[in-house]
């Protein structure tokens, strides 16, 4: 197993609901993170790699890599939507200011949340973290950055695909899951899921654990907040801001819901899902791409959305939202210009070599 040495450093400033984040350098931290709301974008990831079991190890840092660490600004407005118990005499979420001076705030029985480094911490061993800049159970639209401290197993799965090493950050959308393991057991650690700004992939939204709704628009007005859980089966503009009850740090999801696969229609193909000749896909839209396959391989779409081999196809229709359509019909064997022309060549050569035959016989039988 190889030992990776995890060290970046991050020079950024980020508006964080009235948190400011400014000239942070890091040795394990690799990058800003990117889960508070600063921007309409939600939360999110991208790949990278080292080795597939990789072991963390941070044991050679040293003290000076931490003197430029600067403290985080923590303002009344970063709370501005908390609901919970406020101390009287700070005016911020109780136990709040007593975590900040630790740097550590618990959010929920699974992970604690770094204060300094905007990151969500979960203890794998005595030593051993692992961090990422969104929650267990989150949905975001945004790239998403891990970091680790210790030694330990790690695997990475988008989709129920193994990812290549630990990466930096992630940013394709797609349903990710931490897996950690010893020699005895396996442990997952967190899942999430990124999504595109505009996605099909929602039905609903579970707000994670430690967490609690503020508000629910649907095109702008204002909907119902639910318990613990939005419904997301109407088609619409969404923005779901919601606040971690340890910190009162509001985060949001900004996502536009489209359910609506295309509506593509194959042209030439009777109720049987047969044609006899070339065949044309209708009803694609701007944004939307197609896969086609004939007899199980990947073929490519001819100009003018036309298919004219005979064989068996599949042809999988995507929108901008990840929605799909399947259409399966067959093109039976049918003569073309093409295979007019190589018929009538095919009978004259076989004419051809029926004369010469002939005319060899016959002069065999003069002699």
């Amino acid at each position: 197993m190889k030992k990776t040495f995890v060290s970046y450093a991050l020079t950024t400033i980020l508006a964080i609901g009235g948190i400011t984040l400014s000239s942070v350098t890091a040795p394990i931290w690799p990058s800003a993170p990117l889960n508070a709301v600063y921007a309409a974008d939600g939360l999110g990831m991208d790949t990278g790699s080292t080795e597939d079991d990789t072991i963390y190890d941070t044991d050679s840092l040293d003290d000076s890599y931490y003197e430029d660490y600067n403290t985080v600004e923590e303002g009344n407005d970063a709370y501005f939507d908390y609901t919970g118990e406020l101390d009287i005499y700070t005016g911020l979420p109780v136990g709040v200011e007593e975590a900040s001076q630790a740097g550590i705030v618990k959010v929920n029985d699974d992970c604690t949340y770094d204060l300094t480094n905007h990151y969500f911490v979960y203890q794998i061993g005595a030593d051993d973290k692992f961090c990422a800049s969104v929650v267990d159970g989150m949905v975001t639209t945004a790239p998403v950055n891990f970091a680790a401290a210790g030694e330990f197993n790690m695997a990475i799965y988008k989709d129920g695909v193994k990812l290549n090493g630990i990466p930096q950050t992630v940013s394709e959308p797609g349903s990710y899951t931490a897996i950690t393991w010893d020699d005895n057991s396996e442990k997952q650690v967190m899942t999430f899921q990124i999504v595109k700004s505009t996605t099909g992939k929602l039905a609903q939204y579970v707000i994670p654990s430690g967490f609690s709704v503020q508000s629910v628009e649907i095109d702008g007005v204002e909907a119902d907040k639910g318990f613990g859980m939005v419904d997301m089966t109407r088609e619409g503009y969404y923005d779901i801001r919601y606040a971690c009850n340890a910190t009162g740090i509001v985060y949001n999801l900004v996502v536009s819901v489209d359910h609506i696969p295309p509506q593509i229609t194959i042209d030439g193909v009777d109720k049987n899902n047969k044609a006899k000749g070339p065949v044309t896909i209708q009803g694609l839209q701007n944004g939307d791409s197609v896969v086609v396959y004939l007899d199980d391989k990947k073929t490519s779409l001819k100009s003018g959305n036309k298919l004219t081999e005979s064989g068996t196809y599949k042809v999988l229709a995507y929108d901008q939202a990840g929605n799909v359509t399947q259409k399966d019909f067959e093109i039976s064997l049918y003569l073309n210009i093409k295979s007019v022309f190589l018929f009538i060549a095919f009978v004259v050569l076989i004419a051809g070599i029926i004369v010469a035959l002939y005319i060899t016989r016959k002069r065999l039988r003069v002699r």
